[in-house]
């Protein structure tokens, strides 16, 4: 009976790491819909590469412009609502842009934390 007990503790244990790994790539979507949607807000911006980000942006940086301001409130968004160690990366060509997402997952994967989502949008 205790060996069952124990069994069902350690199965429930792995249903809520896979749940909290689920929710994380749940918002990955939603918070690169919104980047979208604050790209498309500014195609003056987006068409100067003013989205451009040289490569992962990991820590919000300062707000000198409107795209600077958009970049660093998603930034801000991906450390509360996925995790603190959340970066992001923004690429536009043309009208076409792709956003990335990292993040440690380690404690939902069982040792695996790199987690990489990338989302593109035709904008």
């Amino acid at each position: 009976m205790s060996t069952g007990l124990l069994g069902a503790a350690a199965l429930q244990a792995n249903a809520m790491r896979g749940a909290q790994g689920s929710w994380e790539r749940t918002q990955v979507s939603v918070l690169s819909q919104s980047i979208f949607d604050a790209i498309r807000a500014n195609v003056t911006g987006m068409t100067a590469g003013a989205y451009n980000t040289a490569g992962w942006v990991c820590t919000a940086g300062a707000a000198a412009t409107l795209a600077d301001s958009d970049v660093a409130r998603w930034v801000d968004n991906l450390h509360t609502q996925i995790n603190p160690s959340a970066c992001g990366r923004i690429a536009c060509v043309a009208r076409t842009c792709t956003v990335g997402v990292r993040w440690d997952d380690s404690r939902a994967l069982g040792g695996l934390s790199a987690q990489i989502v990338e989302m593109q949008a035709q904008l």
